[in-house]
């Protein structure tokens, strides 16, 4: 079910660092020692030492999904495996005699200063193309190539002694050292117009997607959630009091850690993001907004991502699963059904902005129900009510990015906008006239995301605008309220 299982997550990223950084250094290639004319015993110690530090790496990753380094930063992940790639190699270093010893280190060199030419080779090509005029001599791409490596090799951890200076910060400061003012400039000028074209092919994106999930929600939660709801109400008679409970307990581990793995998500998807673009910082802001609204739909309906559901070990849940497996699988060609008509109306929506392959080919591969999903299924709780009221958020028309939520509103609200300086503001609500009802803050506030919790109670119900103004700039925002 590869088509339903296309979300990014943090064991990716993961994997991702893990041969980034262990395919770089000076480290012992296996494939370079087998040109040694190892021994029989070399080479049996060799792959002992594999085996050791395969074991050693699967531990590593496997303490992601933990509790207790669920939160630890790149920067620590990356010393741990530093540390154990190091290991690795020293001790295959000690398998060596002295001359094979001498012999490598002559061919890695060799291998280094071949390795150099071609990258520089490509970064020359690359400058070429990308900042055409520049002209850079032999001696500046050299310059160029060395800073850029020292700084590729030790980015992930502390890219400069400032820790201020944010790794893009000091590749900026680089090419100012070694470029001239007028070279500098013409790059600086290069890189304006290729952000801008990145970000209006962004937008681009934004308002492609956002209308796609609009639709996506609200057809997964009123044709396929209430069926999936209907079938695990069928399992519900045959499930004991104490398994109850112990399921229970797994739908809460579940959705805490569901919990977290969404706010990552979100904090490495859309915290970073600083567009000059203002509608494309509305959009964005709007979509962060709509995850946030709706995670505990998203918890189960983001359902092929379970390796994240867990905190810990999942194998309790599997249990349970299993010991269940003959009720599950007598539902089985339901939930199929269930899955696949789902499927092809996704597919119908999807295909109105983007092309996806004929409905046919994808269904080929749904011919099971698999396992990881029949133990999301045992945890659906039909108690529970996951209808979603997709939030109406307006994005705003004018200079600043906002969104507001709920709305309409009943008795309170969250205004949220975000500020590209320090600057002063003033936030008022206006009546379908135009009249100022109330002004909610008049104050110098910093650059960066903010929101102000509205209570609605003494408003009375009818159309309204929050007006945002800092200097020349102004944003109004529609909202209404219910009594």
């Amino acid at each position: 079910m590869k088509y339903l299982s296309r979300i990014p997550s943090l064991l990716f990223l993961v994997l991702f660092t893990f041969l980034t950084v262990t395919s770089q250094g000076q480290n012992i290639n296996p494939r370079y020692v087998s040109d040694l004319n190892l021994t029989d015993a070399q080479k049996e110690e060799m792959k002992t030492i594999d085996k050791d530090f395969e074991e050693k790496n699967k531990e590593i990753l496997k303490s992601i999904r933990t509790n207790e380094l669920n939160d630890l930063d790149q920067a620590d992940l990356y010393k741990k495996i530093k540390e154990l790639e190091n290991e690795k190699n020293d001790a295959r270093i000690k398998v060596l005699t002295a001359e094979q010893l001498e012999t490598y280190e002559g061919y890695v060199i060799e291998k280094q200063a071949e390795r150099k030419s071609r990258k520089l080779d490509s970064q020359i090509k690359k400058m070429d193309n990308d900042y055409p005029g520049i002209d850079m001599t032999a001696e500046q791409n050299i310059a160029l190539y060395e800073k850029l490596e020292v700084l590729k090799n030790i980015g992930w951890e502390n890219p400069t002694p400032d820790s201020n200076i944010s790794y893009d910060e000091r590749r900026i400061e680089i090419y100012k050292e070694v470029l001239d003012e007028r070279q500098f400039a013409l790059y600086q000028q290069i890189e304006k117009e290729k952000k801008k074209a990145k970000e209006d092919e962004l937008l681009v994106e934004y308002k492609k997607v956002i209308p796609v999930v609009e639709e996506l929600i609200p057809m997964l939660e009123e044709f396929s959630l209430p069926k999936f709801k209907t079938l695990r109400n069928k399992l519900e008679a045959k499930i004991s009091a104490e398994d109850k409970l112990a399921i229970e307990q797994l739908r809460a581990e579940r959705q805490v850690s569901f919990d977290k793995f969404l706010q990552q998500t979100l904090d490495e998807e859309f915290d970073f993001m600083d567009f000059e673009n203002p509608e494309l910082n509305r959009n964005v802001e709007y979509t962060k907004d709509l995850m946030e609204e709706n995670a505990d739909n998203i918890s189960i309906l983001w359902a092929t991502d379970w390796e994240n559901f867990f905190s810990n070990d999942k194998s309790d849940a599997m249990k349970m699963t299993e010991k269940y497996l003959n009720e599950i699988n007598a539902l089985e060609a339901e939930l199929l059904w269930t899955t696949r008509e789902t499927i092809k109306k996704g597919a119908i929506i999807v295909s109105k902005e983007y092309p996806v392959p004929p409905v046919s080919i994808i269904l080929s591969e749904v011919k099971e129900f698999p396992v990881e999903l029949k133990m999301l299924f045992l945890l659906l709780d039909t108690e529970v009510d996951f209808s979603i009221d997709l939030p109406d958020f307006d994005k705003g028309e004018g200079d600043h990015f906002a969104s507001v939520y709920p709305n309409p509103a009943v008795r309170n609200q969250t205004l949220s906008f975000f500020l590209q300086q320090d600057t002063h503001v003033t936030v008022e609500v206006l009546d379908e006239s135009g009249r100022v009802v109330e002004t909610l803050a008049s104050e110098a506030m910093n650059k960066g995301q903010q929101k102000l919790e509205v209570n609605t109670n003494d408003l009375n119900a009818q159309l309204y605008f929050y007006r945002i103004t800092t200097g020349s700039e102004v944003t109004m925002l529609k909202f209404s309220v219910v009594k």
